[in-house]
This record gives C-alpha cells, structure tokens and sequence, in this order.
C-alpha cells in the first residue's frame, strides 16, 4: 500500500533545518528527479531553469564545440574558382583543423558537418595577390551550404561572402583580403563548405576559418 504524507514542513528529530535524503522522485517518474550524492553534488535528470545565475566556477559540458582552420600561405599560386579542401595538400587546402574534431567533422572533400544544432558564428577569410602590373578587380570567398537538402554535400547556396580586388602597381607584389562571416541556425549534422573565387587572374596566398557554436537549439 502506497503512504502519502502531506505537512507544511519537514524537520529534523531535534527540530533544526536539516533533513537527510538521497533521492526525490515524482509518482509518475521512471526515475528519480533528484539524486543528492554524499559530496554534496546535486544531479537533476531532466529539469528546466527558468531563471537566475550561473557562477563563474560552473563547468560546461565536456564537447567546446569550436574548430580553427588554417590554409598556409605555402600554397600560393593561381586558383580557379573552387571550394577548399579539408585534407590532403592540394591548392587550395585546409590542414587539419584545430578544436573539437568530434562534433565539427571534415567529411568527404570539401564540407564540415556540424554534428550538434544550433546557432553558430562562423568566419572566413582569404588573402590574394597580384605581381607585375597585373589586376583583378573581383576575388573573393563565400560560406556555403545546401539551403534545400543542409546533409547534401558541396552545397552552392551562400551563407556569407566577402569579395575585393587587387592591383599591383609595380613589379613587386601586391596583396589584398576578402571575409565573409555568418550567424545562421543549422540543423543537425548540417554540412557547409568553404569557396574562393576570381574573375580574371588573382593569386591566392592563405586562408583562415573559425567555426563555433553560440548556444545548442
């Protein structure tokens, strides 16, 4: 037979403020709500916070759900208008990217998947040159995606672009640089890729990329 207790207040046997319990769990629950352990933690299976603060010393989860990647200027030399490649060192290429390569994952040859949903900052941004007198008035970089199908891969909608020109004025050589950056709400493992592009006859000398997750959706 199940007891019910019903009181205002509970107390401990000598009428102070302590009461001893390990665990607390709603009627209906498979289990238990709380479970207060013997060094003080406090876990909570699946509960909402509705309002107040967390202090400075409160760990996160383990995953950081960030990835830098980084194209050395090594690779310098005439491109086509195409996407980056996440391994092997053919121009233009990332090499192995730095951060949580669990959940910001380099799949087939040019997109990262992003395992988690969410909203996420990512940036990307390249340098060009031009030698001897030469100009291009339009290079740039793109952040792409698949807007239709986010798990197909080398999607050519784009997510952020940035675009410039460069001239060399002399015999030396003249640089310039394009960003594109985006804010967006991606979807479960959710693929995007990384593109440079020129007109005419621009250089690429090196690229960088950040990826990371703001907050979980």
């Amino acid at each position: 037979m199940t007891s019910i207790l019903k009181t205002d207040e509970i107390q401990s046997q000598n009428g102070g403020a302590v009461v001893k319990m390990q665990t607390l769990k709603h009627p209906s629950a498979s289990g238990n709500n709380i479970t207060l352990a013997s060094d003080g933690s406090t876990t909570i299976a699946n509960g909402t916070i509705s309002a107040g603060t967390l202090g400075d010393d409160v760990v996160h989860q383990s995953a950081k759900y960030f990835l830098n990647l980084e194209a050395p200027g090594s690779q310098y030399g005439a491109i086509d208008s195409e996407m980056l490649n996440n391994s092997g060192t053919t121009r233009p290429y990332f090499e192995a990217g730095v951060g949580d390569t669990t959940n910001i994952v380099a799949v087939n040859n040019h997109d990262y998947k992003l395992v988690k949903a969410g909203i996420y900052i990512i940036n990307f941004s390249v340098n060009f040159w031009e030698s001897s007198n030469s100009t291009e008035r339009n290079v740039g970089c793109q952040i792409r995606h698949n807007a239709g199908s986010p798990t197909s891969t080398e999607g050519t909608d784009v997510l952020g672009q940035g675009k410039c020109m460069v001239a060399s004025v002399n015999s030396s050589s003249d640089y310039s640089s394009a960003t594109a950056h985006v804010v967006y709400n991606f979807t479960a493992n959710h693929l995007i890729n990384f593109r440079i592009y020129e007109t005419d006859s621009g250089f690429f000398d090196s690229a960088w990329a950040s990826i990371c997750l703001i907050r979980p959706t």
